[in-house]
């Protein structure tokens, strides 16, 4: 029988001028995800997800809205994973010059034309993601995405 590990992951949508914040793994393959990570036992996923922003790019998070909550499984190494992802719409106090502050992770700007068309994962989180930015655009912020 299969061991079963329930991981709980926070993401942070953050939207500019039609253009979303993406992580680039650098190492196992280059695919793309939403900034954000693990959540800690015993942690919120709105306090997970201030701390992960500050190790990866060390800003805070302004304003958070939760918008999606993906469920995802898959096997691996003969271990059964089942994730939860908790997405956020989420707003920083400042846009530009975003650079990893971990070496195996690049931040790019995306269009919302090219996001479904790249390796992003999990991939069955795209439509909700796309729904959620279109129902949402209040939440966007505007100005130059770098």
């Amino acid at each position: 029988m299969l061991e079963i590990k329930l991981e709980r992951i926070v993401r942070a949508l953050i939207v500019k001028d039609g253009k979303i914040l993406l992580c680039k793994n650098l190492l196992g393959g280059g695919h793309y995800f939403l900034p954000g990570g693990h959540i800690e036992d015993g942690e919120s996923p709105e306090i997970a997800l201030d701390r992960e922003l500050m190790e990866e790019i060390g800003q805070n998070y302004t304003d958070l809205k939760k918008v999606a909550e993906v469920r995802n499984a898959y096997e691996k190494g003969g271990k059964k994973y089942d994730e939860v992802f908790y997405i956020y719409l989420t707003k920083l106090s400042d846009y530009s010059n975003i650079k990893s502050k971990e070496n195996h992770l690049a931040f790019e700007w995306v269009s919302l034309e090219d996001f479904s068309k790249i390796n992003f994962k999990p991939q069955k989180s795209v439509k909700d993601i796309l729904d959620s930015i279109k129902n949402n655009n209040d939440f966007w912020e505007t100005g130059t995405a770098s």
